[in-house]
């Protein structure tokens, strides 16, 4: 995001975006962060917000990050990892 900026016409373009966290949920299995840029959270302006941004993951049992992806809504996220359909925030889809 930092590096590309917006592909939006006359959309004034930042050097730097803050991340921040936006809502925290915990289940039996850990916790999961929404997150997004802390322009979009200030302002509510769209142009701001990070588009198909994942809820992350942290499992209470081995503490890794796990991306939950954003083809499904967050509660099928939550019972596929439940089932052990886990992928790695740091690795590759």
């Amino acid at each position: 995001m930092n590096s590309f900026g917006s592909a939006l016409p006359d959309y004034p373009q930042r050097q730097k975006h803050s991340l921040v966290v936006v809502t925290v949920r915990e289940y039996d299995f850990g916790w999961v962060f929404l997150w997004n840029t802390k322009e979009y959270v200030d302002t509510g302006n769209t142009l701001d917000a990070v588009l198909d941004n994942e809820p992350l993951i942290v499992d209470r049992g081995d503490g890794q990050l796990y991306a939950a992806g954003t083809a499904l809504s967050l509660e099928d996220c939550v019972e596929e990892f439940r089932n052990g359909t886990r992928r790695r925030a740091d690795q590759d889809a």
